[in-house]
């Protein structure tokens, strides 16, 4: 297996791969299989251009309720993933 080039983009960590979706304007990013042969423990997904954080899920959460993860995963792959504010009571 070849090895992965580290480049800087705003809003990736480190060695992870980062799949630009959207034409580019999000990226979905994991773990590399460099760091972590086992596979992946979370999936993010990150605006592309300012580099925020739209969406996280780690595996207890897909452990937990595996449908609704994998369902969000798709639908943010298909439509791009939403940032939506929570009001704390």
């Amino acid at each position: 297996m070849s090895k992965i080039k580290q480049v800087n983009i705003k809003g990736v960590w480190g060695r992870e791969c980062a799949v630009p979706i959207l034409g580019g304007k999000q990226l979905l990013c994991f773990q590399s299989d460099e760091v972590n042969r086992g596979g992946t423990e979370y999936v993010r997904f990150v605006d592309a251009r300012t580099g925020k954080e739209l969406l996280y899920y780690d595996k207890q959460e897909w452990v937990d309720d595996p449908q609704l993860v994998m369902g969000v995963i798709m639908g943010s792959i298909q439509h791009g993933a939403k940032l939506i504010p929570v009001k704390r009571s």
